[in-house]
């Protein structure tokens, strides 16, 4: 057999430079979608990024920066191609270390093997997407596959050293992503292994806490109020809940049986679509056969993958791909094993041979069927999108950004490109902070939630304010818009805009989703499909329908591409507030009938085709759906609540004001419920249950409520008028 002298440096080196090279020829050349322009942002300006704040990701790409030119977003996406081509050079070194034989190390058939299983896990669907704009994830499979690599070297020598940078090492991937918990089983029982003593166990605890020091960063900048500011984990308090990502519960669906299996299910959809003809699947069996106890790695591999897929099974998100990367790239190991497992009858010198053809065929076969899937390099959608809202609000304006779609652009393009300086931009969420502090300048309430301080100062500043227009959003927006009364502008709201202006969009970019069709991932589908309803909306108002229409179904044309319920379901409420019930209900039904859905959606499906039956007058089917949704999922809070005010309502036509009260009060003890509420039961036990006292506490807490509206004159007046009457 030929041999070559080889060396680990050119065995890491050749996949290592290939992926980047690939990875260089698709990579976002600008702000990318997703949370990419928030961390990008993050970065720079060396602020609190989304729980749990990912404090490594941030000091390294501000040290990159630091070393970068050009534009950031582009030097940080190059960042996220090299640490991706990284990780596929260790994977190299992973198989190599796994394969070879002293007798066969240095052949060519084995380096052929490891530099191709390198490279075969580097094309895959879900790292390929990674590398292509700045996430956690680049940097988070790098410290996982290296963890991997040095937990084989400390099975093979069983050295401490290996141990000890294995510990500090998962203590770093904590500091970067908490999905690398799914080590935690195999580096216990690696460690149980190795029969360390008590003084051992100290030194490793001591670096393990030592990784995660770097969590401190987040109440330490917090103090000093960054421009972006998640949660100001500047307190215990709010730095638990930061670093425990508890904003982010309501994404977890639970335990239940039915939730876990439907996720489960597409688990293995996501994973089987990494490589051509479902060959992913061929990595469990290869893990599997032979099945021997005494392989402690192969164990510990499959240890990794199934708490990998239990716990990725539990959060209801729809881009969630990358959350499986671990699994992922045990599977493209065990695809690995599987082909050498069947080509055993060979001899060795054939067997190598041919395997290391196989990969090599696998190889070139996902790069064509995943190149156009991850090709980004003409992807300026992100950008567009910022460089719209920005162009739709006019100069010195207070810009009320909604959802992560235009946080992620805005706060870059506005703070890191320094464009459109003269707008002041906050949201109910990120920059909470910055906005109180602002609030309390002109001598403003600061005790109310994020949504109801951005309200308030378009109220205090209604020439001023405009806030943006985000109708895709999967988890609801906090801003009802009708209810508000704004009036379009472009990819804004005015609070004081007299009519909609369709001709603003002749300034405005809308792309070709033919032209991005096949690059667009979730996030750029909500995008784009925004756009065009942001357009028909304008259109619409300016009495032009059949262009509206036309850009209603090029909205509808995008969502057709997802099988998402959330997408679905976001566009029927759009229709519904619209005013168009018919389409809008032909959006639920195809929520209903999306290839995932939880019970979380389809609940949420159930309580908006509720709302359609009330805006129709039915509240009796609305009450049939809001049960419904209600059996689906208990915990449905929305549900309830629409639940209490149909029955409330339905209560009041039959004139039973004691039950009528009784829902309106059932309802006003929930979360985020509508003010109005007590002023509709200040008015209740005024005039038709003559409780005075009653009476006069619901419109008091009307007006604290709500204190500025155009009831509240209204309420305390009649409360004069209350405590002026003699008590009978």
């Amino acid at each position: 057999m030929y041999r070559v002298k080889w060396n680990k440096t050119l065995l890491f080196s050749v996949p290592f430079a290939v992926s980047f090279v690939v990875y260089l020829g698709t990579v976002c050349p600008t702000l990318y979608t997703g949370d990419s322009g928030e961390l990008s942002a993050t970065a720079y300006t060396l602020s609190i990024a989304h729980p749990p704040g990912y404090p490594l990701l941030i000091l390294l790409g501000r040290a990159f920066l630091l070393f970068s030119w050009g534009n950031a977003a582009a030097s940080l996406n190059i960042l996220s191609a090299f640490l991706t081509s990284v990780s596929v050079g260790i994977i190299a070194l992973l198989i190599h270390t796994l394969f070879s034989l002293p007798d066969s190390r240095d052949s060519v058939p084995t380096m052929v093997i490891s530099i191709g299983g390198g490279l075969l896990f580097g094309l895959s669907n879900a790292l390929w997407a990674t590398a292509v704009g700045f996430e956690v994830y680049s940097l988070g499979i790098l410290l996982i596959s290296l963890t991997l690599l040095l937990l084989l070297k400390s099975d093979r020598g069983g050295e401490f050293k290996y141990i000890l940078i294995l510990v500090y090492l998962f203590g770093l991937s904590l500091a970067n992503h908490l999905s690398a918990i799914c080590l935690l089983p195999a580096l216990i029982f690696f460690i149980v292994k190795s029969n360390p003593g008590l003084r051992r166990i100290s030194i490793m605890a001591f670096f393990f806490m030592l990784a995660l020091t770097l969590y401190l960063y987040l109440p330490v900048r917090s103090a000093y109020n960054p421009l972006f500011d998640w949660n100001h984990p500047a307190w215990p308090g709010s730095f638990i809940d930061h670093i425990a990502a508890r904003r982010y519960q309501t994404y977890i669906t639970g335990f239940g049986l039915e939730n876990w299996f439907e996720n489960l299910w597409r688990s293995v959809g996501i994973m089987l679509n990494q490589y051509p003809l479902y060959i992913s699947a061929l990595g469990l069996i290869g893990l599997l056969l032979p099945f021997n106890i005494k392989n402690k790695f192969k164990l510990a591999l499959l240890s990794i993958l199934i708490l990998n897929v239990f716990i990725s099974a539990l959060y209801d998100i729809p881009d969630i791909d990358q959350y499986y990367l671990p699994s992922i790239l045990i599977l493209t190991v065990g695809l690995i094993f599987f082909m050498d497992f069947v080509l055993k009858r060979f001899r060795a010198n054939i067997r190598y041979i041919i395997t290391a053809g196989l990969v090599a065929i696998l190889m070139i076969g996902t790069l064509f069927r995943n190149y156009e899937l991850n090709d980004q390099s003409d992807n300026n959608l992100a950008r567009i999108y910022g460089e719209n809202i920005l162009r739709s609000t006019p100069e010195n304006a207070f810009l009320i950004s909604v959802g992560d779609n235009s946080n992620s652009t805005l706060y870059y393009l506005r703070y890191v490109e320094k464009m459109r300086t003269d707008l002041e931009i906050y949201d109910s969420v990120i920059s909470i902070e910055r906005l109180k502090k602002r609030m309390r300048d002109f001598n403003l309430r600061t005790d109310l939630s994020g949504p109801d301080l951005c309200v308030l100062l378009g109220r205090v500043f209604p020439e001023r304010t405009y806030i943006v227009k985000e109708h895709m959003l999967a988890r609801g927006n906090p801003f009802d818009y009708k209810k508000i009364g704004l009036l379009p502008r472009g990819l804004v709201y005015g609070f004081a805009e007299k009519e909609a202006d369709a001709g603003l969009w002749d300034d405005l970019i809308l792309p070709s989703y033919s032209d991005l069709s096949r690059s667009l991932d979730f996030k750029g589908m909500t995008m784009l499909a925004n756009l065009h309803l942001c357009y028909g909306e304008d259109l619409y108002e300016a009495r032009r329908r059949r262009e509206a229409v036309g850009q209603y179904r090029e909205a509808r044309k995008i969502a057709e591409s997802t099988r998402e319920a959330s997408v679905h379901n976001s566009l029927g409420i759009f229709f519904r507030h619209e005013g168009w019930p018919v389409l809008a209900r032909n959006e639920y039904e195809k929520a209903l009938d999306a290839r995932h859905l939880t019970a979380h959606e389809k609940s949420n499906i159930y309580v908006n085709l509720g709302n359609l039956e009330k805006d129709s007058g039915k509240s009796e089917t609305a009450i049939e759906y809001y049960i419904k949704a209600l059996e689906t999922n208990s915990n449905n809070i929305e549900a309830r609540y629409n639940l209490f005010l149909a029955r409330a309502y339905d209560d009041l036509k039959r004139g039973n004001y004691k039950a009528a009260a009784g829902n309106f009060e059932g309802a006003l003890n929930l979360p985020d419920s509508d003010p109005n509420i007590s002023l509709n039961l200040g008015v209740i036990y005024d005039r038709n249950l003559n409780d005075t006292s009653k009476a006069v506490y619901y419109y008091k807490k009307f007006i604290e409520l709500s204190p500025v509206s155009e009831r509240t004159d209204a309420a305390r007046d009649r409360i004069r008028e209350l405590e002026a009457e003699p008590l009978n």
